[in-house]
């Protein structure tokens, strides 16, 4: 019960000034007849009242996040439920930052481009359309994001950091140390060599190759053909290729 309720329940039964405490009204009886103040005070608390049902119904329909789809998600936040966006976040945030990070090379501005993406989602969610995918639409508002970004400071690789997303997650070989070392030092030098690409090779190797999308999937996002952003990963792959290979070379020998 809201603290205002509970004060003002108990202002109602305070003995008057006589000091006699009146027996309780029969059932069914307008305990505000003749008694203005306490109409007002009635009236006032009516919104508190029904906010408290509405919270209250809110709990009842408390859902199972796992077995909900986006589309449910979003509808569940655009009727006020802030649970459901909260479920959308932990559910995607590991994609969206793992965009961020290889598109801007730095894990802070990452994370902060990361909260951004999110700030914009929820802020245009209304212009989501149910069918869609929840995914696509937010990988897009995280790119679009990243290019802008990037205008105003270019990419800057700092020490590669794992980050763990719903597609990718990097094991260190316990039993291999050499080999470990290997594939490490290659993942530096291919997380430098991305920033060398541009802003679409990069964007469209990331979506392709680390992030698993079909081109279909990644033209979605990017908002181009999907010819044009095979293009874009076909002539990314060969720049990588072309500035890995004294890298791959060296760790040969």
């Amino acid at each position: 019960m809201p603290r205002i309720v509970a004060r003002a329940i108990l202002h109602c039964q305070r003995p008057r000034g006589d000091g006699v405490r009146r027996k309780p009204m029969v059932p069914g009886t307008d305990i505000t007849a003749g008694r203005p103040g306490l109409r007002r005070v009635r009236t006032k608390l009516q919104p508190l009242h029904r906010c408290a049902r509405r919270n209250k119904q809110a709990r009842m329909e408390a859902f199972d996040v796992i077995s909900v789809s986006d589309e449910q998600l979003v509808s569940r936040t655009l009727r006020g439920d802030s649970h459901a966006f909260s479920a959308l976040v932990d559910r995607h945030r590991g994609r969206v930052l793992n965009l961020a990070y290889r598109m801007l090379g730095n894990r802070e501005r990452a994370e902060d481009a990361a909260q951004e993406a999110f700030v914009r989602a929820y802020s245009r969610l209304e212009s989501y359309r149910p069918g869609g995918k929840f995914i696509s639409w937010l990988l897009s508002i995280t790119a679009h994001l990243c290019i802008d970004e990037l205008r105003r400071r270019p990419f800057a690789a700092d020490s590669l950091e794992d980050i763990e997303t719903e597609t990718h997650t990097v094991a260190a070989a316990e039993d291999d140390p050499a080999g470990d070392y290997e594939r490490e030092e290659h993942r530096r030098a291919t997380h430098a060599a991305l920033g060398r690409l541009s802003d679409e090779q990069r964007l469209a190797m990331v979506l392709v190759h680390l992030q698993d999308m079909t081109y279909d999937q990644a033209a979605e996002v990017m908002g181009i053909p999907a010819g044009t952003v095979k293009s874009h990963a076909h002539r990314g792959r060969a720049r990588l290729k072309q500035m890995l290979a004294p890298h791959v070379e060296e760790l040969r020998t």
